[in-house]
């Protein structure tokens, strides 16, 4: 075949690749980033043939949230087959030294992994706080952080939020981040930090500390270890609820843990 014949193929592929996404016709798209190409197609294995992590969170309800770390935070959530919360697994969540609020001995633990640059994240946790009035006394949550790679701002503002924790203003720092979306470079973290009466030249020297860098890591680690694709991730007792549910899907998760007890 000569040289202009080919070229002419080439051209001829490409146009009938833009057309078949123009018109939607997903069976022509190209794979998205991250996915191997299959020679053949396949029924997709049984839940209970995964990793037991994975199999949870395809079962877990599912909502808007940052679900594939290979997209942005504002990302449309997929939502199908979700099953009720007390039909998932019971997951053992290791809470650390992370920032928690609420009674010791509350009767339902609340663990969110949450970004602070995820605009669901600050929606969860808007939610969360609405349901801590509610069942005063009987909520204790816990943050963990969950610095997504495609957010450059992420991992810097996680530090920020520990250096406060240092000084014990940890939860006060949260709300003002996820108050002001978008305000997460280094002069406006330490203008909040300074606006809650923080000690700034102790703050600059914790948020550079291998410390809190480590505390970061670890909280990372945790999520990798449970198979977090994501966030905002919860977990209440133990069960997985992905993304940024309304209240009335988590209110029935806490229910259900009271229940059980």
């Amino acid at each position: 075949m000569s040289r202009v014949a080919v070229l002419a193929l080439l051209a001829a592929v490409v146009s009938a690749t833009a057309c078949a996404e123009a018109r939607g016709d997903t069976e022509n798209q190209p794979l998205p980033r991250g996915e191997r190409v299959l020679t053949a197609r396949a029924p997709a294995p049984a839940a209970e043939e995964r990793a037991p992590a994975a199999a949870a969170e395809e079962r877990a309800p599912a909502a808007a949230g940052c679900d594939d770390p290979g997209r942005s935070c504002d990302c449309d959530a997929h939502s199908a087959g979700a099953e009720p919360p007390e039909q998932l697994p019971v997951e053992a969540v290791a809470i650390g030294a992370a920032p928690a609020r609420g009674p010791e001995d509350a009767p339902v633990t609340v663990v969110i992994f949450s970004d602070f640059e995820c605009l669901f994240c600050a929606k969860a946790s808007r939610t969360l706080r609405e349901l801590e009035a509610e069942y005063q006394g009987k909520l204790r949550v816990a943050y963990k952080h969950r610095p997504l790679p495609i957010h450059a701002r992420a991992r810097a503002a996680a530090r920020a939020s520990l250096a406060a924790h240092e000084q014990g203003r940890f939860w006060e720092f949260h709300d003002a981040l996820f108050a002001s979306p978008g305000a997460l470079d280094d002069a406006s973290l330490e203008r909040v930090a300074s606006s809650l009466g923080l000690d700034l030249a102790r703050f600059k020297r914790d948020v550079r500390s291998s410390a809190l860098d480590a505390a970061v890591a670890a909280d990372d680690a945790e999520a990798t270890r449970l198979g977090l694709r994501g966030t905002p991730t919860i977990f209440v007792n133990g069960r997985r609820i992905i993304g940024a549910q309304p209240a009335e899907v988590l209110r029935g998760a806490i229910d259900q843990a009271l229940a059980a007890r």
